[in-house]
C-alpha cells in the first residue's frame, strides 16, 4: 500500500475486505497475510471481522517481522513507520523470547487474539532461493551490497 499519506492507506484498508457476516459469526478466523508493514492494513482486517462477531481472529504473517526501512524501493522512509519497530527499537531480534513478546503486542495493538511471523529461515525455505541470493537487510539489517 503505497497510498501518500496515513489517511489514504487507512481509506484503502478499509476498502480492501468485505466480510460476509453469516459466514465469520462465531467462528474462529485465522487470517494470512504477506506482511505487516505499519499495521494499517491488518488492523483494520480484525475490526471488521470481530465486529461481524468472529469469536477469534488469529493472525499469520508470511514473513519475518520487518525491522528497518527498505533502501531499495519499498516505500517505508522511517524506523518509526515500521509496526514491529514501535515496540522493538534495538534492532534485530534474537531470541524466541524477544519474538514472542512482539507478536503479544502488536496482537494487542491490532485487537488480534494472537500473532505469528514466519522465521527468517522459514521464509528462506518457503521460497526455496538461498538466502545469499535474496536481500533479506529489512529482516536482519544485513545490506547483501556489502561484503560481510
Amino acid at each position: 500500500y503505497t497510498q501518500s499519506s496515513q489517511l489514504a492507506r487507512e481509506k484503502m484498508a478499509k476498502r480492501k475486505l468485505s466480510v460476509l457476516h453469516y459466514a465469520v459469526k462465531g467462528k474462529r478466523i485465522v487470517l494470512c497475510d504477506d506482511s505487516i508493514v505499519r499495521g494499517t492494513q491488518i488492523l483494520h482486517k480484525v475490526r471488521d471481522l470481530k465486529k461481524a462477531g468472529a469469536k477469534e481472529v488469529h493472525v499469520r504473517i508470511a514473513c519475518p517481522p520487518l525491522m528497518r526501512p527498505c533502501d531499495f524501493g519499498v516505500s517505508t522512509r522511517s524506523y518509526e513507520e515500521l509496526a514491529a519497530r514501535r515496540y522493538f527499537k534495538t534492532g534485530n531480534i534474537t531470541s524466541m523470547e524477544q519474538l514472542t513478546d512482539l507478536e503479544a503486542r502488536i496482537a494487542n495493538e491490532i485487537g488480534a487474539d494472537s500473532v505469528k511471523y514466519n522465521s527468517i529461515d522459514g521464509f528462506v525455505a518457503a521460497l526455496g532461493i538461498p538466502a545469499t541470493d535474496l536481500c533479506l537487510m529489512c529482516f536482519n539489517g544485513k545490506n547483501p551490497t556489502e561484503e560481510q
